[in-house]
């Protein structure tokens, strides 16, 4: 009689046995199934996340590229156009006639439907067109109260540095 096991009981009256590998633990069973399947579903949602956010960042690059490929159109176009024939034919001085070059670097702008966020600065020898742009990734805004990246792009033609 002394060498069996007796059932214990606890204060909500489930038994369990000591010594065995089956135990009866508030009202659970162990069925020796795995939770490796649960783990897959995680990593795949983490994969999700992670291409939405990379994608939000390729977008975000790519805006950045249309904008500077803009800004530096209509400052070549403004250099370009803006030359001072008539200074050139006198002294041999490439020089820019600043409201036309202006002028010619904001048609630019607004042929690219650009109509405000820039800056166009003419110099005797260089046009200089800032843009500024911002960008909303796709999940920015579960991470916090940002809700856009703002950046300027900047385009410098310069007739003394013409290659």
């Amino acid at each position: 009689m002394g060498s069996q096991k007796k059932p214990l009981r606890g204060e909500d009256g489930l038994s369990f046995r000591t010594g065995t590998s089956s135990r009866r633990i508030s009202g659970h069973t162990s069925s020796g199934k795995s939770d490796a399947g649960c783990l897959g579903v995680w990593f795949l949602g983490l994969w999700v996340l992670l291409l939405a956010f990379a994608g939000g960042i390729w977008r975000g690059v790519r805006i950045h590229q249309d904008l500077a490929a803009v800004a530096d159109a209509a400052a070549v176009a403004g250099a370009a156009g803006g030359l001072d024939t008539k200074e050139y034919r006198r002294s041999g001085l490439l020089l820019l006639d600043r409201p036309l070059a202006r002028e010619i670097a904001i048609s630019v702008l607004g042929e690219h439907e650009v109509t405000d966020n820039y800056r166009v600065l003419v110099e005797d020898t260089a046009v200089i067109v800032e843009l500024d742009g911002e960008i909303t990734p796709f999940l920015l805004p579960l991470l916090g109260p940002v809700r856009t990246i703002e950046f300027t792009t900047v385009a410098v033609s310069d007739l003394r540095k013409s290659g």
